[in-house]
């Protein structure tokens, strides 16, 4: 597995000034990650005006995310603190891309599913609610984590990287390609409904609009922040395919890991319906403690004054 990585005196050390930058800054990133994305999860199962087919593709990505930064991360850590030492921990590198490499393709064929469900309901909305149900996307949803494992496969298993390479930059210029022309199409249409002849026909549709296209914008906020995250990766790989260790390595995957971090404050920050349930959660799972812990608290002075009571007797 993973040819590509071989046990040499400069894969296994790491200074201790760059090694302890980016086990703090990823730790950083795991502990906001998998806190934000896990929040996401939260947020949608426990707020049933939240469950609808649209926010099954931000959960699936926050799960992706999740994975990320629950799972692949704090192996890095573990990989850097060894090279702290000069020790190689093959078997946690091979883990870690092997999760990683996973999480990615589902993250990019997610993002694709997302531009081309925005695009079709701002396009054809009668067909979208009868096409578009939450059994159908949900299928295709899972089918992804299946059929992504492709990737890792061929990164762990062909030797020649050049497959590899070429099966990645070839799924990201489809999904590129996807992306645009649904945005392009969702633009012509929004200026297209944005004259006075459309409004008028549709005025009762404004307010489910308005939602649609705020969400796609959401969404195009997303796609450009994994643009600018995993570019330095893209362009790593692309250029120093044989180069996968150092700091010339370690920084571009590091930036990639923070890409799972911002998805949530992402969501958060467009969207009140997300902050609003949120803060219910909070709430009402502060009162459950607050309820659980009283009556506990009570209990135990009672026991402690009858106790003292049998004392002074």
């Amino acid at each position: 597995m993973f040819s590509d990585i071989k046990v040499t005196p400069n894969r296994c050390t790491l200074s201790y000034l760059d090694g302890g930058f980016f086990i703090a800054v990823n730790t950083l990133i795991s502990v906001i990650g998998s806190s934000g994305n896990i929040f996401v999860c939260l947020t949608v199962l426990f707020t049933p005006s939240l469950r609808v087919v649209s926010n099954y593709c931000i959960v699936n990505l926050a799960v992706a995310d999740l994975v990320v930064t629950i799972l692949t991360q704090p192996l890095v850590i573990s990989i850097l603190v060894g090279k702290l030492d000069g020790k190689c921990y093959v078997r946690a590198e091979h883990a870690a891309r092997f999760i990683g490499n996973l999480s990615c393709a589902v993250s990019i064929l997610t993002l694709a599913t997302m531009s081309f469900d925005r695009c079709f309901v701002i396009l054809k909305p009668m067909k979208y609610k009868t096409i578009v149900t939450p059994t159908f996307l949900k299928s295709i949803l899972a089918s992804y984590w299946f059929s992504a494992l492709i990737v890792p496969a061929l990164d762990a298993f062909v030797e020649d990287k050049l497959v590899y390479i070429y099966f990645i930059l070839s799924g990201i210029i489809v999904m590129y390609s996807v992306v645009i022309i649904c945005y392009s199409a969702i633009f012509i249409t929004v200026q297209k409904q944005n004259s006075l002849r459309q409004r008028e026909l549709q005025n009762h549709q404004a307010g489910n609009r308005e939602k649609d296209k705020r969400l796609a914008k959401t969404i195009a906020l997303v796609i450009g922040f994994f643009t600018i995250f995993w570019m330095p990766f893209g362009y790593h790989i692309a250029t120093s395919p044989q180069k996968n260790y150092g700091v010339s390595y370690i920084a571009p995957v590091t930036a990639s890991f923070a890409n799972s971090a911002i998805n949530p404050i992402i969501y958060f920050y467009r969207n009140k319906g997300f902050r609003d349930a949120l803060i219910r959660i909070i709430i009402k799972n502060c009162r459950f403690r607050r309820n659980t812990v009283t009556p506990l608290h009570i209990s135990l002075q009672k026991t402690r004054i009858t106790h003292d009571h049998e004392n002074n007797l």
